[in-house]
């Protein structure tokens, strides 16, 4: 059984942090935003949004498979240290 302190969720589950992972693996440029806005690039809340859209899709995706969600966590370098089984 995998335990994910409070620590670790409120240090690297912060819109900041998500925001800039989701940057550093350019999902920003596959995120369409409204017309209106011209060709402002996506927010923050948007990148963020994007990242735990990704990883919920993955548990769901995968019959709640923690393995896959980990194998992206550490894809993307989401924590510090690699998640462990």
């Amino acid at each position: 059984m995998v335990v994910i302190l409070n620590n670790d969720i409120a240090r690297f589950g912060t819109s900041g942090h998500l925001s800039s992972i989701g940057r550093a693996a350019h999902l920003d440029g596959h995120i369409q935003t409204n017309a209106s806005y011209g060709n402002a690039p996506p927010s923050e809340t948007m990148v963020t949004r994007t990242v735990e859209a990704i990883l919920g899709a993955i548990w769901y995706d995968t019959n709640k498979n923690l393995n896959a969600v980990r194998e992206a966590v550490n894809k993307l370098e989401i924590l510090s240290n690699p998640m462990e089984e």
